[in-house]
This record gives C-alpha cells, structure tokens and sequence, in this order.
C-alpha cells in the first residue's frame, strides 16, 4: 500500500527551500539585511528563525513519517530490521557529505570525525571540539531519537514504561548539558517537535475536529510570535544557545509554525496539482540537505580566488543562477545511483527484504 502523502511533499520542499536559503548567506553576505540593497530595514532575525522554521518541518516530519503504520515491535529481530533499514537509508550518504565538509571546513580532529561517524555528535559534545560539524548534526539529532522511537515502541513495554523513557529522553540530555555542557542543547529543544509528529501519526490528530478549530488560534499565535521576535531581539543577535525563557518560546514558535505550515500545504496539496515536480524535490531533499553547504562553499571560493569575482552582488547572483541548478543535478545524481545501485545491495547483504 502506497503510503505517500502529497502533504509532506508539500512540506518536504517548504522545508528544504527555507533551509537553503538560510544558509547561503554564509557564502555571499546578509542579503536578509535589505539595508544592502537601499531599503532601510533589516530582516536577519528572519534569517534566524528561518532556522528553527526549516529544521522543525523536519523533523516534525521526520516524527510522523516514522510513525505512520503505527508500527509495534514484538521482537529483537523486528528492531534489529528496523535499525538496519534507517541506518542504510542515512549513513552511505551521511557518510559521503561527512567527507565533503571535512575537505571543505578542514576538519583534521580524529575524535571529532570519529564521533559524527558513529553519528554521536550531539550525544559526546565535549569530544566534537564543543561544536558538531554544522548542518550534520540533524543525522546525529534524528539518530537519538530512532533509538528511542524503537524502544518505546517495544510491545511488551507498559505504558508507563513509555512514558518515563520519553521524559527521560528529553529531560537527561538537558540535565547534562546544563550540569556538565556533556550533551547538545537541540536535543531537548527539538525533543517536543519529534514525538509531536509521532503522536500526529499516532492518534491521527490533523483530521480531528479539535485541530481544525484550534488552527486560526494556532496562526494567530504564530503572528504574534513573529512579531514579538522582531520587535525584542537584535537582528545581529544569533538565538542560539538555551534557557528556560528561550526554550519556551522557541518551542511555541515552532510548533504553531508547524501546525499552520502542515495546514496551509494540506489545503494547497488538495487544490493544486504540482505532484510530479514537488515528488522530485522531495526526493532529493535529503541530498540537498547534506551537500548544499560544500557546494556552496567551494563555489564560492572558485569564484572569489580563481575568478576574481570581489563584487558581493555578482557572487551572490552566481550562487543562486549557477548554484542552485548544480546542488540539484549532484543531490539528483547521488540519490539516484544510491538507490538505484548501493542501496539494493546493501539491504540484501544485510539480509533485510
């Protein structure tokens, strides 16, 4: 049974666009800050919570689509398949981009690759050199919590047993970065997001009444939400790092980001017809996720050190006219050939069907 839903393809390419364009700042300048183009107004908080939007899609995705069948464990050898098949579907790739931003970013630690190879980095932050390789920590972040989803999704396991798991799932990474800064911060921040998309599934929330009364309050929030970030924080100022305040609001942000993007892509998915195109974005969005960032980055510097391009203008015209079509055609390419050829292969000689 074809389990697709053209929602998520919906939310899949909003996501992947938001992040994109999030990060190309990073190899051009601040084009949020429109300031540079005479207007006098400056959006780079957008930028940030650009952030927060892009990632929060998906790994509230990630969450739902984990959970769709509403699967149970009964055995050892159910969640030993399960592992096997998330772990081909990520790190043959994962892997691959590991070494992109190791040439490009100059990453000579042995610890510090030895960590993201075993996908830790959020986990052992001290030994990552107090920062995981950017972008990458998403496969480090989803990695925790497919261990944890197997686990609590044990059939023989009570509902109380559950229940403690998840909280302490969310609670002990946060004890332990706050005490001893051992652990990354985004695991308890983007802990509520995850098993929201799990419960969604779960418990088919988007389809229940209570949801579609509760949406214009939600957007509502979310306006408000938006608002309040302009107006009371600097837009020089980066969110990053956690406190109670900052993690409340965050997550408010996030979730009523969440729940009106979902609503607003059900309602396009349902009226327009772009399921062909928007199948393609999805399909490589993983791919661009992972390699957009060397990509850019190496374009930038061929253009700046090769090409002599000293004018911020042109390097950023050159990054979305002649970048963005190469990222598409690579993550195409490498998704393909992995699908098509390694992925096959890795499955049988794992002994997953």
């Amino acid at each position: 049974m074809d389990q697709r839903l053209p929602v998520f393809d919906w939310i899949r390419s909003v996501a992947i666009i938001i992040i994109v364009f999030h990060h190309l700042p990073w190899y051009a300048f601040n084009f949020y800050n429109l300031n540079y183009f005479g207007i006098p107004l400056n959006l780079s908080i957008l930028n940030e919570l650009n952030g927060y939007f892009g990632l929060s899609l998906f790994i509230f995705m990630s969450g739902y689509l984990l959970n769709i069948k509403k699967i149970y464990f009964s055995t050892w050898g159910e969640i030993q398949v399960f592992a096997k098949r998330k772990l081909i579907r990520i790190f043959p790739l994962y892997y691959l981009a590991l070494i992109a931003f190791a040439l490009v970013e100059h990453v000579h630690s042995p610890a510090k690759i030895l960590i993201h190879l075993l996908g830790l980095q959020l986990v052992i932050r001290t030994l990552t050199a107090s920062i995981p390789i950017r972008t990458l920590w998403f496969v480090g972040f989803i990695t925790i919590f497919y261990a944890v989803f197997a686990i609590v999704k044990n059939h023989k396991l009570s509902q109380r047993s559950r229940l403690v798991i998840l909280i302490a799932s969310g609670l002990v990474p946060l004890a332990l970065h706050i005490l001893w800064g051992i652990t990354d911060y985004r695991i308890s921040l983007y802990w509520g997001v995850f098993w929201f998309g799990v419960l969604c599934a779960e418990k088919d929330l988007p389809n229940l009444k209570l949801w579609k009364d509760l949406s214009p309050v939600i957007a509502l929030v979310l306006v408000v939400m938006v608002v309040y970030f302009f107006l009371a924080f600097d837009p020089s100022v980066s969110l990053k790092g956690l406190s109670f305040e900052k993690y409340l609001l965050l997550n408010t942000l996030m979730f009523s980001y969440v729940i009106t993007t979902y609503n607003v892509c059900n309602w396009l998915s349902q009226r327009f017809d772009f399921r062909s195109k928007l199948k393609s974005i999805s399909y490589i969005s993983f791919c661009v996720y992972l390699f957009h960032r060397p990509i850019w980055a190496t374009l930038s510097q061929v253009l700046v050190n090769q090409f002599g391009v000293d004018n911020k203008y042109w390097l950023l015209a050159v990054l979305i006219i002649g970048g963005l079509p190469l990222i598409i055609a690579v993550a195409y390419g490498l998704q393909s050939v992995y699908d098509q050829h390694v992925r096959p292969y890795l499955l049988s000689a794992s002994k997953v069907a």
